[in-house]
């Protein structure tokens, strides 16, 4: 083999090897990004155009389980006008989510992502294919004919009780403060002993006239959350909290008697409630007055609720996975909605785009170096 021929290989060499390194993962990045995860979840109708409140997106749910929706988002074509998405969409489910940052009235795209930030569904109105509406009207597509979008003179949004089965982490009554100077605010104090955070939505407060307070928002782990109330909330004279989760169950319950002003009544290392002069809100608790025990009252937790760790007054450090339960999301899906969008179908395959991509490196290599050798570049 001449010397000429082996330098011709080794130029091409280089070639295919800067086509790998370089060319090659600019291709796939630029085909992926243009993909869809696939997913059994859509954007069916939205309001881009509202007559009065804020606009809308729904979405809806193909498959034949439920799928959490925690961490998704929904956003126009910025990353700053984005609507969270919570809880949960129901086997055939729809739901709405109201939009906060109005969308484009004269046209704008939406776009579906998921938990890790992948895109599932797009569409860009307002054209051929997605048609304008105006005040009172929405555009929609329905399910069964998934890219068929018209307008719709009366929209049909929807918000279904979504059920999800899940293992459930407890919490626990830290402190209470029920008794403050004019002009503040009661609290309740509750521990997360996980080592994950807790989302708050579905959990409540329930006094002994059974007046509820929800909670909201979420708990990081191994953390303390404090609710501030009106003043009158909670008696003075005696009162109990009960806290109660997502599916009604009653986790813990505490009573207790008369309370003097700006004194609270927490859990020491033990686990037994006491009262503090001390109140330590969103802290560790600190016992720095033991009075009399009658006022205390007396602590009822429910059979097999966990114990709470160390800074509130629970033993363990472990998490306490109780039960699967069920979080629900009321409203029903009205009438009209037809289910069954087909499952994914956009999703790219990455093997496919490897062997195409080496072909395009073969046959531009093929093509290239005939072209070079006559320009005396190899």
């Amino acid at each position: 083999m001449t010397n000429i021929a082996i330098l011709n290989i080794m130029a091409q060499m280089r070639f295919i090897f800067a086509f790998l390194v370089f060319g090659l993962p600019f291709l796939l990045t630029n085909i992926s990004t243009q993909s869809y995860a696939s997913s059994s979840v859509r954007i069916t109708e939205f309001v881009a155009i509202a007559t009065e409140g804020p606009d809308w997106v729904e979405i809806y749910n193909s498959s034949a389980s439920t799928v959490s929706l925690e961490g998704w988002k929904i956003r126009d074509s910025t990353d700053s006008n984005k609507k969270n998405l919570t809880g949960c969409i129901s086997a055939k489910g729809f739901r709405k989510f109201y939009f906060s940052n109005k969308l484009n009235n004269s046209g704008d795209e939406i776009r579906l992502f998921d938990k890790n930030d992948i895109l599932i569904d797009s569409l860009s109105y307002f054209s051929a294919a997605v048609p304008s509406h105006q005040k009172g009207e929405s555009t929609g597509r329905n399910p069964d004919t998934e890219d068929s979008w018209q307008v719709i003179t009366t929209p049909t949004p929807a918000d279904s009780s979504c059920k999800i089965q899940t293992t459930y982490l407890k919490l626990s009554l830290s402190e209470i403060f029920p008794n403050p100077q004019k002009g503040e605010k009661e609290w309740v104090e509750i521990y997360n002993p996980n080592s994950t955070k807790i989302d708050l939505n579905g959990w409540n407060f329930i006094d002994s006239a059974n007046h509820k307070k929800e909670m909201s928002g979420a708990i990081s782990a191994k953390s303390y959350q404090v609710f501030y109330f009106s003043s009158g909330w909670l008696n003075n004279q005696g009162d109990s909290v009960k806290l109660i989760d997502p599916n009604g169950k009653h986790i813990e319950n505490y009573t207790y008697g008369k309370i003097e002003k700006d004194f609270a009544l927490a859990k020491n290392l033990a686990g037994a409630w006491k009262i503090t002069s001390t109140p330590t809100p969103g802290k560790t608790n600190k016992i720095t007055a033991d009075l009399n025990s009658s006022s205390t009252g007396n602590g009822e937790v429910e059979e097999n609720s966990p114990e709470i760790l160390e800074s509130t007054g629970l033993q363990a450090t472990v998490d306490f996975i109780s039960d699967s339960f069920q979080t629900d999301f009321p409203t029903a899906t009205p009438a009209g909605k037809v289910a069954g969008i087909s499952e994914g179908g956009k999703s790219s395959n990455t093997l496919t785009t490897l062997l195409i991509s080496a072909g395009i490196a073969f046959f531009g290599t093929a093509i290239a170096w005939p072209f070079l050798e006559r320009k005396g570049l190899v």
